[in-house]
């Protein structure tokens, strides 16, 4: 009996017995080991591991899952540059037979985190695009399976990385022959490797020119709102945009047009990357293009070998140039305000511009405007009627809100600035050239009352200081002298009430809340203090200072020495019974009250005097504004009209020819009027004296630092419905003030301010 021998253990292996396990035919197993790269991934991998398991070469080849998937995980897929270039990978891993699987870390760092670890074990190899991850962490992972970056360098691993510097030069260079000065970066994820290289990119290429300014805007997270994104970026005023994304660039120019900002006209966008989003866009996008699919088949390579020999795979970085991709979202701009450009304006014949004026009064205006298009023909001035004060700011506000129908400037009093500056409603056309020309035109406080913010948006036209309007036949008639401190107003208030029934000392408007607002002015007694800057209310409404004035105030009103009405003094021109017949001896209020009376009341020549406001004990001679206006220029405005609209306001408040022409009985706020004034030797043959010298000394007063309320609309409107009705004998006003501080207060924390009572 033959017994059949065991096969010899000790056989060699040969390059055919690879061949046969693995399939394929020798040839193509000699160059999957010989020279590897020359075939595609898959079957190399089939090759080596079949000489792995048959002891080929033992000791010399890696171990290998052998799953032939790869994973991708992405940052972020709402980043639309990351699809194309994945497609880009998966295309060329066909090829290669082998597959992949796609995960999205949703820009959450912790999920990134728990994908990639969940996965390591899984895959052959990983690609991370974007990463947000720390490097130790990266080349911890890397130390375990092969891995390759995008656009994140780790020195333990193998990558691609963007390089943009030189396409972000081309752009700002671009950019800067074009008349773009002021910059801005908006990004998400700031802390991304990539959103930290663009700023640099940026950065270092605003550098190169001394006009440009640059700043970053970051959104806070993807679930920022783009309202609020869009108002942060304008807040600079910026001429260009660099987008992060190109769904930031599209997200961004949709507020713009729901805003009324014209893209590229007013601001110019680049975006980064461009994704098919990016032609897509009304206007396209202007783009730094990555070279996604040189990028893709990068990746693919620099993984491929690591997968083929991961002990000897080397940490290659390659990087990859990105070029600037000029489309219609850049246009060239005009260029910058300075005053030499506004000047200019109005000797432009080579165009005509439209220009619109909402004014409150359009019929004291209109003598300026006619002067002024007979003068400059080539700008033309529509007067746009607006009603009172209060309604003409609620059409202007409704007229942006609706986009529809924007003028292109607006007559508004001082003390509404702030709210109108705060919410982006006006230009700031603050420039070294004109703060230096202008402000020499026209009066410290008027020129101080255009600001916000450090930022200047309006130009000054008229000063409304209190003075004191009386009845000189019902202080002679009863023997009574004029009262010059706010104390013996009130003595004195009370014997006339005594002496006649019929007759009171004053009569207080209310149908605002500015002439109340006048006592804690002049009492030196401050209401709140604000920081723009930081976007803080103080309200001091409960300090004893304010207290004891409003008490004051009750207690004449307790006395009868002040009347409270809300519609005596609001309808201008109009007569009314009561003042012609001597109820009231005396009338405080702003300057501009003396043509008012003198026209309205003509029958009463020679019984009406004009004094300085009564004072405050001790506190000097301190003023306030009731009313006073300024022409500001809306921030709808298309850039080509900046210029002639500021030159327009600018003539029209500082002239020679329209401070002429102003209606008579009104104060401006230009230096050559109120020299006028000062030489004045007139007798104003209403009041019998020289009005002039008394309006210019009430301009003497003691510097103050009170400021209007970015709110003011809201004080106004409760005022009127909280303080308002305690204004009358036994009220309670002073606690109302209290509940006022409150309601105010908690307006002012729901539009997101920092607020304190006191």
């Amino acid at each position: 009996m033959t017994i059949p021998r065991e096969p010899n253990r000790t056989k060699r292996v040969t390059l055919a017995d690879v061949a046969d396990l693995a399939g394929v035919t020798t040839a193509t197993a000699s160059r999957a080991l010989s020279k590897p790269g020359r075939i595609s991934i898959a079957t190399e991998m089939k090759v080596r591991q079949a000489a792995e398991q048959l002891g080929y070469g033992a000791g010399r080849m890696p171990t290998i899952t052998g799953t032939h998937r790869l994973a991708v995980i992405a940052s972020d897929l709402a980043d639309p540059s990351l699809l194309p270039l994945i497609r880009y990978m998966m295309r060329i891993l066909d090829r290669q037979n082998l597959s992949s699987a796609i995960f999205d870390a949703a820009a959450d760092t912790v999920r990134e985190r728990i994908l990639i670890e969940s996965n390591l074990g899984l895959y052959d190899g990983m690609v991370l695009l974007n990463p947000m991850q720390s490097e130790t962490r990266i080349a911890r992972w890397a130390g375990s399976r092969p891995m390759v970056t995008y656009n994140r360098p780790v020195s333990a691993t193998a990558g691609v990385e963007t390089d943009a510097q030189m396409a972000v030069n081309d752009a700002v260079g671009m950019l800067h022959d074009m008349n773009h000065r002021r910059i801005v970066y908006v990004c998400s994820n700031a802390d991304q490797w990539i959103a930290q290289r663009r700023r640099q990119w940026i950065g270092t290429a605003t550098a190169r020119y001394d006009s440009m300014r640059f700043v970053t805007v970051n959104a806070q997270g993807a679930n920022e709102e783009y309202a609020d994104l869009y108002r942060k970026v304008m807040a600079d005023g910026p001429d260009a945009v660099f987008a992060g994304s190109d769904t930031l660039a599209l997200s961004f120019i949709a507020q713009a047009n729901q805003n009324g900002t014209r893209i590229p006209d007013d601001v110019s966008v680049i975006s980064f990357d461009d994704s098919p989003l990016a032609s897509c866009g009304v206007p396209p996008l202007a783009s730094i293009r990555a070279t996604l699919e040189c990028a893709a088949q990068q990746l693919v390579a620099l993984l491929g070998s690591i997968l083929r020999d991961p002990e000897h795979a080397s940490h290659q970085h390659i990087r990859s140039n990105a070029t600037f991709l000029l489309r219609p979202s850049l246009k060239r701009k005009n260029a910058p305000l300075s005053r030499k450009r506004i000047s200019l304006a109005l000797t432009d014949t080579t165009s005509v511009t439209d220009l619109t004026l909402l004014s409150s009064s359009t019929i004291e205006a209109l003598p300026r405007i006619d002067e002024f298009m007979r003068q400059y023909p080539t700008i033309r001035i529509t007067p746009v009627e607006g009603g009172s004060q209060t309604e003409t700011m609620h059409r202007y506000i409704e007229y942006v809100r609706d986009n529809h129908n924007i003028p292109d400037l607006i007559n508004i009093q001082y003390q509404y600035l702030p709210q109108f500056a705060a919410n982006d409603l006006l230009l700031n056309f603050r420039n070294n050239t004109i703060e230096r020309s202008w402000s020499r035109d026209f009066a410290d406080q008027a020129w101080q009352d255009v600001h916000y913010a450090g930022g200047l948006y309006g130009i000054p036209g008229d000063l409304s200081q209190i003075v004191m309007f009386y009845r000189r036949d019902i202080f002679e008639r009863h023997g009574l002298r004029i009262p010059t401190t706010w104390q013996e107003y009130h003595d004195i208030g009370v014997r006339l009430h005594d002496l006649d029934q019929s007759t009171t000392m004053g009569l207080l408007d209310i149908s605002t809340s500015a002439p109340y607002g006048t006592f804690y002015r002049m009492s030196g007694a401050r209401l709140w203090t604000t920081d723009a800057k930081h976007n803080t209310i103080n309200f001091h409404f409960g300090t004893p200072q304010v207290q004891e004035t409003a008490r004051f105030i009750q207690q004449c009103i307790d006395d009868h020495v002040l009347h409270c009405d809300a519609q005596i003094l609001a309808r201008n021109y109009t007569y009314v019974p009561d003042i012609s017949d001597g109820r009231f001896a005396t009338i405080v209020h702003a300057n501009w009250q003396a043509r008012m009376l003198a026209s309205t009341y003509r029958h009463d020549t020679g019984k009406w005097r004009i004094a300085l406001a009564p004072t405050f004990e001790g506190k000097g001679r301190r003023t306030a504004n009731i009313g006073g206006s300024l022409i500001a220029v809306s921030n709808r405005i298309p850039r080509e009209k900046q210029a002639p609209a500021l030159a327009f306001a600018h003539w029209f408040q500082a002239s020679a020819d329209a401070v002429r022409l102003r209606t008579r009985g009104s104060v401006s706020a230009a230096v050559p009027f109120l020299d006028a004034m000062k030489r004045n030797e007139d007798v104003d043959p209403f009041y019998g004296q020289n009005v002039q010298h008394i309006l210019a000394d009430a301009l003497e007063t003691v510097p103050d630092k009170w400021e209007s309320l970015p709110i003011m609309t809201r004080l106004d409107t409760d005022f009127r419905f909280i303080v308002a009705p305690s204004l009358v004998p036994g009220g309670d006003s002073p606690t109302r003030l209290l509940d006022l501080q409150h309601s105010l207060a908690q307006y002012a924390v729901d539009h997101g301010y920092t607020v304190s009572e006191e």
